[in-house]
């Protein structure tokens, strides 16, 4: 028996592991993972661990002892280079060949390129793996003049750091509002007062022209309308992209991902996929509309669902997906997607740092974005969850108490 072989070492594909040996899978579990360490949680790499309050010890997902004693077999620094699924069988680049009775594709996302000159430099940085946050904090301890490009999730957590920190920071963002893709213009604009206010320069509608480069190390940035910013540390992050190239060449359908069923099955039904790399229908995205995301809490979830699919006691995903993000003294946490939105109501008051921000489709509510207000939060992933009825109206209003309407 070949048991489960996942591609990928990153959160889903441990959790993946994890839920098979508690579902009672007694088959080999293998992990060929591409990079060097066990697998790691990512979220403190733009936080505690830049700020050395989390040890890399801490990031570990579970102790070396732990994988060794549930008989799960993590292969590191192992890149998986094609797939043959008439034999069930996967090559890696140093040419050993691993079979399988499953797959699972957890090979994650990367990093969308910085097409400038000079992107290679001394200084310029993008940040996804552990070894980009290790370089990252030994320039940061030197740096002065810090420009961030992109103004997502990543690039402000790791702006917000450096505020925090005294370093001086400038915003860039193309859009004309923070974190455009993942919320609403309220909580886009309180965020840039956010960070306006602890002394950030955000530019908002604004690109890069050119990074200047002396000696092989950045030193400055010119903005499409030619202001010149010193800078002697660069951070990216405009994006990313599934890493489905290794799918695709094998047959299988893909998408923004590689796409898969309710039950994490692509249309090869002994290779799934899940995580950042998987493309799945969900009821909370435009009615069932495939949707890849990109989040610690769907990447356990998805592997869960996949776990449960390969032992027999298949069960359909269907989960409210939900996100958070940490910048200086605010928490937000968004249930639900509010993409295609028609109407944003909101409950509580902006200005006391305390409130949420209700979406409706219609008169359907899609998602909510809490700042602050963790029982907001998970309230609405039960509201979501159960379908509730709830009118705009009863959002808005502080003395309707919407425990009642679950």
């Amino acid at each position: 028996m070949s048991g489960t072989l996942v591609i990928g070492g990153g959160q889903a594909a441990a959790q993946l592991a994890i839920s098979l040996r508690a579902d009672g899978y007694v088959a080999p579990v293998r992990i060929l993972g591409q990079e060097v360490e066990l697998p790691y949680q990512r979220p403190p790499l733009s936080k505690g661990f830049l700020k050395q309050e989390t040890t890399e010890a801490q990031l570990e997902l579970r102790p070396a002892d732990f994988w060794s004693a549930q008989r799960i077999e993590i292969m590191r620094d192992m890149q998986a280079i094609s797939i043959d699924r008439d034999l069930k069988r996967v090559t890696c680049a140093d040419g050993s060949q691993w079979f399988y009775d499953h797959l699972v594709l957890a090979t994650g996302s990367r990093n969308r390129p910085l097409s400038l000159e000079g992107h290679n430099a001394d200084g310029v940085y993008a940040l996804r793996s552990l070894e980009d946050a290790r370089r990252l904090r030994e320039a940061f301890a030197s740096a002065r003049h810090i420009v961030v490009i992109g103004g997502g999730f990543i690039g402000l957590e790791f702006a917000a750091v450096a505020r925090k920190l005294g370093r001086a920071v400038t915003i860039i963002e193309m859009a004309d509002r923070l974190m455009a893709r993942a919320v609403g213009a309220q909580i886009s604009d309180w965020y840039l007062r956010l960070h306006a206010g602890h002394g950030t320069d955000v530019r908002l509608g604004s690109g890069v022209k050119a990074l200047e480069v002396k000696a092989g190390r950045i030193v400055g940035v010119t903005l499409a309308d030619g202001t010149a910013l010193p800078c002697d540390l660069l951070v990216y992050g405009i994006g990313a992209m599934a890493n489905l190239e290794i799918a695709r060449a094998c047959g299988l359908e893909t998408g923004a991902g590689i796409r898969v069923d309710a039950f994490m099955q692509s249309a090869d039904p002994q290779v799934l996929a899940i995580g950042d790399c998987a493309e799945a229908p969900s009821k909370y995205f435009h009615a069932g509309a495939f949707v890849r995301l990109e989040s610690v809490q769907n990447a356990v979830d998805q592997a869960k669902c996949a776990a449960r699919t390969i032992s027999g006691a298949r069960q359909a995903f269907d989960v409210v997906p939900w996100f958070w993000t940490d910048q200086f003294e605010a928490k937000l946490q968004i249930a639900g997607l509010s993409a295609g939105a028609s109407q944003q109501v909101i409950r509580g008051t902006p200005e006391s740092g305390r409130f949420s921000v209700f979406y409706f489709m219609g008169d359907k509510l899609i998602a909510v974005d809490s700042v602050n207000m963790a029982a907001d939060h998970l309230l609405a992933r039960r509201l979501l969850a159960g379908g509730r009825a709830i009118t705009p109206q009863q959002a808005g209003d502080l003395a309707t108490d919407l425990k009642t309407l679950l």
